[in-house]
């Protein structure tokens, strides 16, 4: 999450709303960064994603996540929307369907995602995260919580989770092998050596363990935000100081 500390830890069973606004914000923050005439505006909010998934019990898939943000919704950010202050995470309101309609379609369907893509292969997944796009991956594979000197977290128990994907290392300089570094929803749950500059709460995975991941069809690429126009500036020497 570009310049906003650590990822917000979720409280409760809203990780696929977690990871597909992960996802988008890195897609934004480099669209902006390689020249697109966009504001950030705020980190994007997870709670109308998970809304979405049109039930009152925990839990929901990535490929309805993904038709929310790209067909029946769209993106909403940190900020108050008047009828919905979304500007402090609070998983209460998707959880229970407290976002209304005109904040949850009309305003979302403002900014969507315009192109997105379900990847199967690490090379799909390479391609992709090389172009700028992130990934949200739905999976049953968990991992440990120490990096190790690497950056890298070694396969463990099995978790029924999603989690961004924001990186990729084909370098082979490490280990000879592409390395994808995977963005949790936890907070600061992990420990250990870090590599690259990578964020509170990620790890580096190794390929076999990507490979493992993306062949559940559960990995979705967003690309093409459609996102927040400039902001106009005229600031005052008050306002700069």
């Amino acid at each position: 999450d570009p310049g906003f500390g650590p990822a917000e830890r979720q409280t409760t069973g809203d990780c696929v709303s977690h990871s597909t606004r992960n996802a988008i914000d890195i897609t934004r923050a480099v669209e902006i960064k390689n020249g697109e005439n966009e504001s950030w505006i705020a980190r994007g909010a997870t709670e109308a994603i998970y809304q979405s998934r049109g039930h009152r019990q925990q839990g929901m898939s990535c490929s309805g996540a993904t038709r929310y943000v790209y067909e029946n919704g769209g993106i909403l950010v940190r900020k108050d929307y008047g009828d919905v202050d979304l500007s402090v995470y609070n998983s209460s309101l998707g959880a229970n369907h407290r976002i209304p309609n005109n904040i949850y379609k009309e305003e979302a369907k403002k900014h969507q995602v315009k192109t997105v893509s379900n990847v199967r292969t690490v090379e799909e997944a390479r391609d992709a995260i090389a172009n700028g796009y992130a990934m949200s991956v739905c999976s049953g594979y968990g991992f440990s919580s120490r990096r190790d000197n690497n950056g890298i977290a070694k396969r463990g128990s099995g978790w029924s989770h999603a989690m961004a994907w924001i990186a990729c290392d084909d370098t082979k300089e490490r280990l000879n092998e592409t390395l994808f570094l995977v963005q949790n929803s936890w907070g600061m749950w992990n420990a250990g050596p870090k590599v690259h500059g990578q964020p509170d709460g990620s790890f580096w995975i190794r390929e076999q363990d990507a490979r493992g991941m993306l062949s559940g069809g559960g990995a979705w690429v967003y690309s093409d935000v459609d996102g927040f126009p400039p902001r106009d500036i005229n600031y005052t020497i008050d306002e700069v100081f």
